[in-house]
């Protein structure tokens, strides 16, 4: 699962906010973002800017997942205690989206800990964006959001 950690892991946490759309896309276009040479998380934020929708994607170059949450997708490159920035995941408001992982975590330093491998422990972000939807996405989101409060 780790090379489709950023497809699946930034998925989950589009359709958790409810931009299904763009997590459909993202999986089906998985494997050509981790086949791609370069760095993989890149490559997603780049196709998912092609995609459009977005008003803003927006690099956080000194992102403290604990202190800055949003309910906006926030892809998150982890680099840990062993030195591995190989591992990506996703956080929309309070939860940590990991491929890795069956279910989201709180967002909280034993829920960063939990997405290194071993007894490694977060230290800081390596890559981090945030997707910022513009008018027409946030309205198809609140609709999607509904619709599945509603089934």
């Amino acid at each position: 699962e780790r090379p489709h950690c950023v497809a699946r892991g930034l998925a989950s946490a589009l359709r958790h906010a409810g931009f299904d759309r763009h997590a459909a896309l993202l999986l089906l276009h998985a494997d050509a973002i981790v086949s791609a040479p370069g760095h993989t998380a890149v490559h997603a934020v780049q196709w998912l800017q092609r995609a459009g929708g977005w008003a803003k994607t927006e690099r956080l170059k000194k992102f403290k997942p604990l202190l800055d949450r949003s309910p906006l997708p926030t892809l998150l490159q982890i680099y840990d205690s062993s030195g591995d920035s190989t591992h990506t995941v996703a956080i929309v408001g309070d939860l940590i989206f990991d491929a890795n992982a069956s279910s989201p975590r709180p967002l909280s330093d034993e829920g960063l800990n939990a997405c290194c491998l071993g007894e490694a422990t977060f230290v800081r972000p390596s890559y981090a964006v945030r997707f910022e939807p513009a008018k027409a996405l946030r309205a198809e989101a609140a609709q999607a959001l509904l619709a599945r409060e509603s089934a």
